[in-house]
């Protein structure tokens, strides 16, 4: 049986947030099961980069580290990786944030395999975001505008995704295509998003997957 869930991580020069976000990964139940790979795409670091390296060299899971000569922005970064990925599911999570849970891997397959997802034909999952540094939930990483009407509510379909951590289906992208790459950084999301939807997938956010996120509450 394949494995099911491909991660990909865009970095730059953030050796220290990265490597807590591999523990993360490598402290996950069934990890072993789970990941096909797990992609990093160093967009052309400028700082030593060998904890993460010496990290990787250390570890049995498929941790696929790619140097790239240039930056290649978020959307070119993570065409890349996404190219790279062979897993039906692929997972995006930024280098500054971390999973939550222990379980967060196997919460994935089982919100993919769910009767809410099978009957509202859901290609992507976004995740419940908090500042790491409050515990507080992060208002512009969640996918909705109307945050008081839906902040509190553990599953809804929303019209955009947020870049910080999220889900999507392999043949998502193999229909709508991946992220433009005339945006080097910025309201990428937005645009994958309505192509997702324009091509009768839906978007869901569901609160049991949480990520925890290292940018600063006041900016």
């Amino acid at each position: 049986m394949s494995k099911p869930i491909s991660i990909v991580i865009i970095t730059y020069n953030r050796p220290d947030d990265l490597l807590v976000l591999l523990k993360s990964i490598t402290e996950q139940n069934d990890a072993a099961q789970l990941l096909e790979s797990v992609i990093i795409i160093d967009n052309a670091s400028t700082v030593d980069m060998h904890l993460v390296t010496d990290f990787v060299a250390t570890q049995n899971l498929p941790i696929k580290y790619e140097f790239s000569n240039e930056n290649l922005g978020v959307a070119r970064g993570r065409n890349k990786g996404i190219e790279m990925a062979k897993a039906p599911i692929i997972v995006t999570i930024d280098d500054d944030a971390y999973f939550k849970e222990h379980d967060a891997l196997q919460k994935i397959v089982t919100l993919f395999n769910s009767e809410f997802a099978q009957q509202n034909n859901v290609g992507a999952f976004c995740f419940k975001v908090f500042y790491e540094s409050t515990g507080e939930l992060q208002k512009n990483a969640f996918p909705h505008k109307k945050f008081d009407n839906y902040k509190n509510k553990n599953q809804f379909l929303t019209s955009y995704f947020i870049g910080c951590g999220h889900a999507i289906l392999k043949k998502v992208y193999d229909t709508v295509g991946e992220y433009p790459v005339d945006f080097f950084y910025g309201m990428e999301e937005y645009d994958l998003s309505y192509r997702i939807l324009n091509n009768d997938y839906k978007i869901a956010y569901n609160d049991i997957i949480s990520i925890l996120h290292k940018e600063s509450p006041i900016g």
